[in-house]
């Protein structure tokens, strides 16, 4: 799936490139003899840098010289060749959300089925996004790749087919909020755990040394936060869901 994503990221940026070659050309056909529409859109163009010209202003542009005496071969050619491309980028992409969206329903049914209760984190994905600390002047602890990774994974939809999947299976499901499982060290409970140099998925503590993965130790502080009194806390949720439920029906 993540090459999928991958593909039609490297395509997308094939036709950017094509774009941004052209543009000088575009902007050049000569106008004389032509309709003021046509003219209109070429003074429209003008006035834009390349990453703000769409392709769909290339296919009019086209259009519009094939109404009135005809378009350059090779603006007729860059058509086509951008039409397939935007096909395959399209296609690609949606074929590969449609797959993630199975992968996590079958995960997420899994989960669900196999356990009495469920603690779903919130995942601050603002953070992920940002490249400077703006606190402290220097790059976040969340690399190029991690950045981009939060639109492949996709955390949202995961969290909803889990959230859909323990409702069908009547399993209990809470929310664990603010607290630092990344950041805690499994072994010892040191607030000292940084991230592995030159690696995306393993913590270290500066503590006790101890070397982990970094879901691995999130997951495991998560049940240490959440464990006590587990028991009480699904009778609980299961009588509040109860009492909703005939809440709503009455």
């Amino acid at each position: 799936i993540e090459e999928d994503f991958r593909r039609a990221a490297d395509i997308q940026a094939a036709r950017d490139k094509a774009r941004d070659d052209t543009v000088e050309a575009l902007k050049a056909i000569s106008q004389d003899g032509l309709p003021d529409e046509v003219a209109k859109e070429f003074q429209a163009l003008k006035l834009l840098r390349p990453q703000y010209i769409a392709a769909k202003r290339y296919y009019r542009v086209q259009w519009l010289l094939q109404k009135n005496g005809g378009a350059p071969a090779w603006l007729n050619d860059w058509v086509a060749t951008d039409r397939k491309q935007w096909q395959a980028t399209v296609g690609i992409a949606r074929r590969a959300r449609l797959r993630r969206r199975e992968f996590y329903r079958t995960q997420a049914q899994g989960i669900a089925a196999s356990y009495s209760a469920v603690v779903v984190e919130s995942l601050d994905l603002k953070a992920a996004a940002t490249k400077i600390d703006k606190a402290s002047g220097e790059r976040s602890e969340f690399n190029r790749r991690a950045r981009a990774g939060r639109q492949a994974a996709a955390v949202s939809e995961f969290n909803a087919e889990i959230l859909k999947a323990c409702g069908v299976c009547d399993t209990a499901v809470f929310e664990l909020t603010g607290a630092p499982t990344i950041r805690i060290c499994a072994h010892c409970g040191s607030e000292n755990a940084q991230p592995v140099e030159d690696s995306l998925q393993e913590i270290v503590c500066a503590d006790c040394g101890a070397v982990a993965n970094r879901k691995c130790a999130g997951a495991a502080m998560a049940w240490q936060f959440t464990s006590a009194g587990i028991e009480d806390s699904i009778v609980d949720y299961h009588a509040s869901t109860r009492a909703e439920a005939a809440k709503q029906a009455e």
